[in-house]
């Protein structure tokens, strides 16, 4: 299958594929595989199976990456920001062998989810807590070229679930990213997030290119009033028509954004085999960036 033609004639984005969140267990090389099979333009780097690697092996791995046509995506940072102390030093002590990992391969972007919300924490001592773990963790990245972004959360479901609300919006996100002064670090513009936490086109205007890690592209289904929206109700994009993916494309494309796009469906594409849902994951995805002028 050929990979998307908007890369090279429309826009510098770029579609990826990551299979966890279609529901797909695959490693890496299944991953890099199932890519190259159905047309996606880049893969996720699974960063703790990279860590684990030879150099001999990642080598190997970044040679397959590029012989395929294929780029990196964005990884998955699995060490929590809101983690206790004890928790949260111990997860830094590896993290330098992930970051070295993935620059060995010539990936450049990883993420990581904020929590919206704390019992114990009130919204300025969680603020604290996450600029001084936020700006560590974009310390060791920033040693080994990597970009780190933050994917806040939108849905009210979520952020009211506590008794402390936490950083559940764009401009919130945009402030914890100004408080740690590191230059490396920039949002995941998720499509959900962005719908439920009621922003507009003109909230992503108001971003650049260097503001912008990676994107999360998916739809939801119809009917629910946005305050009542579960995180888990998303479909994949181009289904329903309930967000304004077209806007968000057309934004994305205004302020020269050149990262990687995904299907983040939070696994509603897994119906059936691997190739069944990456397959349906790339027919969305090119649905998407024909979106865009």
């Amino acid at each position: 299958m050929a990979p998307l033609a908007s890369a090279s004639t429309k826009t510098k984005m770029y579609s990826w594929l990551a299979c966890q969140t279609l529901g797909v267990r695959a490693k890496q090389r299944e991953a890099i595989e199932l890519a190259h099979r159905h047309g996606f333009e880049s893969v996720e780097p699974l960063a703790e199976e990279l860590a684990t690697m030879s150099a001999d092996d990642l080598k190997q791995i970044g040679d397959e990456v590029k012989s395929k046509g294929l780029r990196w995506g964005t990884a998955t940072m699995r060490l929590n920001f809101n983690a206790g102390d004890t928790e949260f030093a111990a997860g830094m002590k590896s993290l330098p062998r992930l970051a070295k990992a993935m620059q060995t391969v010539g990936a450049t972007r990883i993420y990581k989810f904020v929590n919206p919300v704390s019992d114990s924490l009130t919204y300025m001592q969680n603020f604290k807590r996450h600029t001084r773990n936020v700006s560590a963790v974009a310390g060791v990245m920033e040693d080994h070229g990597l970009r780190l972004g933050l994917e806040y959360s939108g849905p009210k479901t979520a952020w009211a679930a506590g008794h402390f609300p936490f950083i559940h919006t764009l401009a919130e996100a945009r402030e914890l990213i100004a408080s740690t002064g590191k230059k490396n670090i920039g949002v995941d513009i998720d499509t959900f997030h962005w719908f439920t936490a009621h922003e507009t086109v003109a909230d992503l205007l108001g971003l650049t290119n260097n503001d912008v890690v990676t994107v999360d592209a998916c739809d939801a289904p119809p009917g629910t009033p946005i305050d009542e929206r579960l995180k888990e109700n998303r479909e994949l994009p181009c289904t329903s028509g309930t967000i304004d993916l077209a806007g968000v494309m057309k934004a994305l494309q205004q302020i020269g954004y050149d990262g990687p796009v995904r299907a983040d469906p939070l696994f509603r594409a897994a119906q059936g085999p691997a190739d069944e849902a990456v397959s349906a994951a790339y027919q969305s995805v090119k649905r998407l960036f024909a979106l865009i002028p």
